[in-house]
Parts: C-alpha cells; structure tokens; sequence
C-alpha cells in the first residue's frame, strides 16, 4: 500500500471519529501505526502489528503501549471495510497468551516505576506465571506488584522488615483511594508477587493472605484495616447447645470418606434454635422438627435431604446414648419420595452430534472448545463422574500405559483405569495444546484448564454441554433434560448392551464394571441393567434363542 493510500484511510478515519467525539486515543493509536507502517514499508497484517507493539514497548511504557493496541481496533475495522486487513487481527495480537513475556524477550520493557535489580527476578517470574490472562490485566497486576516492589530495598530482609513495608503501603493505599479501587487494582498485583516471593523462599509466609482469609473477604478487611477495627473473623459454623454435637457429626461423616459435604439443612436447624432459644434436647420433638421443616419453601429434592440430614444427626446422637430410641424425634418424620428421575440414555450418534457442537461452539475461544470436546469425551469413554476428571493433576495421567488415577473421588476411594487408544490421542492433543499456549504445567497442577490457566469449572461447562444438547436437537419435551452424569449411565447401559451382543452372561462381568465405575458394591452396578429398553429387548432375545436350543435338544423330533 502506498503511503498516500495510508494517508487518505487516516483521514477518513479523522471525520469519522470527529463525528463522535472522545477520539483522542483511538486517532492517536491509528496516527502511530500509520507512522511505523510508512517507516517500515511493511504490509499491514498480525505480523506487522506484532512488530508495531514490539517498537512501542521499547519507546514507551507497558501501559501505554497496551492503551493503544486496544484503541486501534476502530482503524482496523475501517481497513476490515476495504478488505485490507482481517477485522480481528488486534484481537489475534492481544490474545495471544505469553504476550508480555514475548515482549520482555525482545528487550528491557518500561513501566512506570523502577525496582532494585534484586527483585527483577522475581518480577521475571511473575510475569511467566501471568501467560494466558488478558494483556491488559496482566500489565495491572505487573503495575501493582512493581509499586509495591519500588518501595523495597535491595537484598534480603527480615520478616518483620516485610510485615513493616506491607502495611505501610497498604494504609497509604487506602489513605488515597477508595476501597473498590484498592481491592480490584492494587491488591490481586500484590498477593501475585508476594506468592512469588515467598516461593522463592525470600519471606516465610504470606502474610497478606493469612490477613484475609481470618476476615470476611477483601473488602470488609480492607474497610475496618482503614478504620483502625479490630480483625472481624469468620462467625463459627455452629452457635447452639448442639454447636460441639454438630461438629462432632460433621468429623465422623469425613471419616467415613465423605470429602464435599453439604449439611447447610443443619446449619439452618442451628440458627432455627438459636432464634427460638431452645435450650437442650428435651424441647426438640417431631413436632418442633415439622415445623422446623415448614419455615422454608423448599423443593422435594431439597426437603428429602433435609429429611434425611435430620433422621442421619439425631441417629448419630442416639448411638452416642444422648437419646433413647423412644426421645428420636427424626426417626418417625415422614418419609419424602421425590418422583423418580430416569436417567436420559444417549444414542452413539447423539453422542457424536454433541461433541461435534461442543468443538465448533461459536461462543467460546478454541481452546475452550478444545477443552470441553476432550472432557465430555473422557466422561462417556471412561464412564466417570464429572468431578473426578475436575480433580485430575497432570502427573495422574500415564501417556506410556494409557491410564489415568482417579485419586479421592465419592467414598474417598482411589483407582487406576485404562483408557482406549482414542481417549488417550484426545487427551494427548489437548494436552500439547495447553503446553504450546500456557507452557509446561508442573506435575501437581489440574490437567483441564481454561484458556486463561484457570482450573476447569463444573458450573461452565455444565452450561456449555446444556448448549450443545440444544443445538444438537438432543432431549424430548416429555422427559427431563439430559445431563453430563447421563453420560456415565449411557457409559454403563452400552457396555452391558454389548456384552449381551457379544453373547457374555452381563451378570458375571458386573463385577468389572462395578470396579471400573469406582461403585462401593457389585449392587449398585445392577441399576444399570434395568435402564434400557433396548438392552431388555435384546435381553429377552437372547433367552428366547436359548429357550428355542434347548427345545431342539430335549424333546422328540415328533413333538419340535
């Protein structure tokens, strides 16, 4: 493109943006670029923007330089309108995950404030640690850790030389701004660096997260460190006479492996006899429970595990000998049936639909859709639970004998499964992905991250999979809507389907699916075997063929 070409596009630009005023960013990041392309003689494309942030990183500062690559997208979408340039190729540039590592690569970067030599280093590290977050954020959060590193000394020094510098630049942050502002901008940056800082052995702990997690959350400690209060710490769980008895309760179900409990129905029960000021046990009667249970308008699901929540805690006093049998109040509460919910079991064919929409899902980077594609896959080949694929590390993975360990999933127990070729090339694909784009994750580290190195939620990608089943056409109006656990049923009902095909006694091999699934017994695998019609089809099939052989062997030709 000739330098008049560029000339003309940025005065058009120019009356464009003076028609909507506040231009003075965008008209600047368009003026630049326009310079460094008459300069260079390069052709505008992600390469040259690339090169365009290398040159402004070593003339300008990181905050700036990051300022005019996200207002030069106008531009570009102008140029986008004559075909002279893709309209994401910022968006290329910004997304790309080690950026301000790259950048730091090509040559010394300016910031606003300047550290000691000693603390680089740890800077340095930070920054790696930083790949895969937006540019942006992470050029605040290098901002905030270098502030607070300006203030430090060269070398070493002492713990209470740390706690003496941290505070005081933490009330002087909040002597000049508001408390909002000190949470978002300053305090992420500065409890990155300490973590740095105190992996490197530099200081013993950390004391400002030890700070906030005895209160109530940043804000809140942050509030009353500016008002001069003392620490407000976390309120205990329980407050009643039944305070030491609930405890005790909540450590006996750990011991018998329960890892996520969900007891907030005794909670509430806790906070109901602290209102009504109950005083022992000889006012709770079935009575008092009823009533206990009719002050929330709770979903059949819910009260059924209230129900059982209850009938479960005044068993475990009862044992204790704090209750006869006859004083139980729970153990003649009415029992609540929730309707049954059948299990949706999924085609092959569905299957396959859901994972191709979950690869090419519009709404989500590719990376993402990388990631959900392998979970989901993992989850129906190796029939597990949705939590357990959540808690893999990347040292769980063994690429030479293909298995995984699946280490303190429901009952607390461990094992080690195989997987199939494919699964295994899935999981081989995404995990290089990971290590082009977040680097090489250490050992300990969760193997499914996102885009941005966060660990993998349950919550996004149960939404995500909601999705796919959508637009996969995937569920009946008349049935409840499929789940990822459906996944792990359809898992279990097409390999007994199989066995059966394959003319195997399901029952007899029951015992390896159990082991396989992670089940505590063999009977609780046998739900599966009454889950498909098609499985029972083909079930009475199979008899009706043995029937019909056994037939021809025993009775007369005469009588056949």
């Amino acid at each position: 493109m000739s330098q008049g070409d560029w000339d003309r596009y940025l005065a058009e630009f120019t009356e464009n943006i003076l028609r909507r005023g506040n231009y003075r960013h965008e008209w600047a990041a368009a003026r630049s670029l326009v310079k460094f392309l008459k300069n260079t003689g390069l052709d505008i494309n992600e390469a040259s923007l690339l090169e365009w942030t290398v040159q402004g990183a070593q003339s300008s500062t990181m905050e700036l330089v990051v300022g005019r690559l996200l207002s030069i997208d106008p531009f570009l979408d102008l140029l986008a309108e004559q075909r002279e340039i893709s309209r994401n190729a910022a968006r290329v540039v910004r997304d790309q995950p080690d950026l301000l590592h790259y950048l730091q690569s090509c040559g010394p970067l300016k910031f606003r404030t300047s550290v000691e030599p000693y603390w680089e280093p740890h800077l340095a590290a930070m920054v790696a640690s930083l790949r895969g977050l937006n540019v942006r954020y992470q050029v605040r959060l290098v901002e905030a850790a270098r502030a607070f590193a300006a203030r430090l000394p060269a070398g070493p020094l002492e713990t209470s030389a740390w706690e003496a510098i941290l505070w005081a630049w933490v009330d002087e942050l909040l002597g000049g701004h508001s408390l909002e502002s000190v949470r978002s901008k300053f305090m992420p940056g500065l409890d990155r660096f300490l973590h740095e800082v105190v992996q490197r052995g530099e200081c013993e702990k950390h004391f400002l997260r030890l700070w906030r997690h005895r209160q109530l959350g940043w804000v809140e400690a942050l509030r009353r460190r500016k008002q001069g209060a003392a620490e407000q710490p976390h309120p205990p769980n329980y407050e009643s006479f039944l305070a030491p008895h609930l405890g005790a309760f909540l450590e006996f179900k750990k011991s018998l492996g329960r890892k996520r409990l969900c007891l907030s129905s005794l909670r509430m029960l806790d906070r109901y006899l602290v209102a009504r000021m109950v005083p022992d046990l000889s006012f709770i009667g079935p009575t008092f429970l009823v009533e206990f249970l009719s002050t929330r308008n709770w979903k059949v699901s819910t009260r059924r595990k209230a129900t059982g929540d209850l009938r479960q805690f005044f068993n475990f006093l009862e044992r204790r000998e704090l209750l006869s049998p006859k004083e139980n109040p729970a153990r003649n509460l009415p029992r609540v049936r929730p309707p049954t919910r059948l299990p949706y079991i999924f085609y092959v064919r569905e299957i396959a639909s859901i994972l191709s929409e979950l690869l090419q899902d519009p709404l989500r980077h590719p990376f993402d859709q990388t990631l959900q594609f392998t979970f989901f896959h993992l989850l129906y080949a190796c029939g597990l639970r949705i939590s357990e694929p959540l808690l893999l590390k990347v040292k769980d993975v063994n690429w030479q004998e293909q298995t995984l360990f699946i280490r303190g999933t429901k009952f607390g127990k461990d094992r080690k499964i195989p997987i199939g070729p494919r699964a295994a090339e899935y999981l081989e694909r995404y995990h290089r992905m990971r290590c082009q784009r977040l680097g090489n994750p250490a050992a300990t580290s969760p193997f499914f991250v996102r885009a941005v190195g966060r660990r993998a939620h349950s919550t996004t990608l149960n939404v995500a999979f909601r999705e796919a089943c959508h637009r996969a056409g995937v569920g009946s109006p008349d049935r409840p809507s499929p789940r990822p656990h459906d996944l792990r049923h359809s898992m279990a009902v097409h390999r007994l389907y199989k066995w059966y095909l394959e003319g195997a006694d399901p029952q007899k091999r029951l015992i390896l699916l159990s082991m396989y699934m992670g089940h505590v017994a063999p009977s609780s695998t046998q739900y599966y075997l009454n889950l498909s019609q098609d499985l029972l089809r083909v079930a009475g099939r199979s008899l009706e063929l043995a029937l019909e052989s056994w037939l021809k062997e025993s009775l007369p030709p005469d009588e056949r």
